[in-house]
């Protein structure tokens, strides 16, 4: 193929990209793994904090992790991942440098539960989210009343030995 001097070779090769672009499974792979790593991370960093006698501070969240503990909490995180990564490809179809810059907002956004929560078990030590809760609410867990691990009954009671 004969192209003129005022003929770019850049021309085919962002056809050909475009094209490309719509042929592969996920647009921003790198960034949604990064979104995949911070919901992760959120969802460590909450079971930490919850675990020194914290709280939840979003409702939607504790509503999840009342209803189905920490299963709960990780299917609420994915819904979240699913849904973000689903409009940021949806968008990114058509505006390729929107739908990223959506991705990496939610890759923010994400982080900052973590980041916020990190920061509290640093500063100011677990005792930080102690105080959230008042001594009197603070009970232990009987035997009777298993913890809600998802696993059945017998499995979480069994040691590995």
């Amino acid at each position: 193929m004969l192209m003129r001097d005022d003929q770019s070779e850049s021309a085919p090769a962002q056809a050909s990209s475009s094209k490309s672009r719509l042929r592969t499974p996920v647009l921003y792979p790198n960034i949604y793994v990064w979104l995949v790593f911070v919901s992760a991370m959120d969802i460590i960093m909450t079971r930490i904090v919850l675990g020194f006698g914290g709280r939840e501070v979003n409702p939607i969240a504790l509503l999840a992790i009342e209803g189905g503990g920490l299963w709960g909490l990780i299917l609420f995180k994915f819904v979240i991942i699913a849904g973000v990564i689903g409009l940021c490809e949806i968008i990114g179809r058509h505006k390729y440098m929107t739908g990223k810059r959506l991705s990496i907002f939610g890759v923010v956004i994400s982080a900052v539960p973590s980041v916020w929560a990190f920061t509290i078990l640093l500063t100011r030590g677990p005792e930080a989210t102690e105080t959230s809760v008042p001594e009197s609410k603070i009970r232990l867990v009987e035997p009777e009343q298993p913890l809600r691990t998802g696993l059945p009954e017998n499995a979480a009671s069994h040691r590995m030995g």
